[in-house]
């Protein structure tokens, strides 16, 4: 299917449809490796604007609906595995169609929107509803976006883009797992200082003992001014 990539308007700020905010309890361990999670009554929800299918029409509808649909499906807490993980796949392998006649970049662009950008706010959605994946994401999957890589590169170095790669990989990944796999990258004292990096500058956060890529920090998010749009440049 072709969509024209002639958005009037940009979806990067918009709603994730789905979004759901919950807490369901996951009780960990991660006290032997020194970490301790921020407190959930810091992430309270935040209003996102509301869009429905009469904001649009023709292509952008047909846009709109696959996006609507299947992100609501990756980010729903009530979502089965084996839907995710199809959901998961449509919106982080390239021009991937098993569930669409159109590929996730593709929707997103006619929307007017970035895809990157909104796959950035779908890995925020996972730590923000506390939704660890049992796996990581499909072994084609795109990396952690050059624009958040950049970032990550500033706040915390290389030890940090290596952190940040892995967690954007497997959304919710368990702190012990992710201690395993940095064994052979960094030291101890390393892998504490590059986590406690990354979670001052907001780009990953823990919950119950696993962490989430979350590309921006809550208390940047509460601020009025906040856009995703403006937050995040090419």
């Amino acid at each position: 299917m072709d969509l024209q990539m002639n958005a009037h308007r940009d979806f990067d700020d918009l709603a994730l449809l789905g979004e759901e905010f919950a807490i369901p309890a996951n009780p960990f361990d991660y006290s032997s490796i020194g970490l301790k999670p921020e407190p959930v009554e810091k992430y309270a929800q935040l209003h996102v604007p509301e869009i429905t299918q009469e904001d649009y029409a023709g292509e952008q509808l047909v846009a709109f609906n696959y996006l609507r649909k299947i992100i609501r499906t990756a980010c729903n807490i009530n979502t089965k595995w084996k839907d995710r993980r199809k959901a998961l796949a449509w919106c982080f392998i390239p021009s991937d169609q098993s569930i669409a006649p159109v590929d996730f970049n593709t929707a997103c662009i006619a929307m007017g929107a970035r895809p990157y950008v909104i796959q950035a706010r779908l890995q925020h959605q996972f730590f923000a509803a506390n939704i660890p994946m049992p796996e990581p994401l499909p072994f084609l999957a795109c990396s952690l976006p050059e624009a958040f890589a950049g970032e990550v590169l500033m706040s915390a170095w290389e030890d940090g883009l290596n952190f940040a790669r892995e967690i954007w990989r497997w959304p919710g990944i368990r702190a012990d797992i992710m201690k395993k796999l940095m064994d052979g990258e960094m030291s101890f004292d390393q892998f504490r200082a590059t986590a406690d990096k990354l979670e001052q500058s907001g780009h990953i956060g823990m919950r119950f003992g696993c962490w989430f890529f979350t590309a921006r920090s809550q208390d940047r998010m509460s601020k009025r001014s906040f856009s995703w749009s403006k937050s995040v440049f090419d």
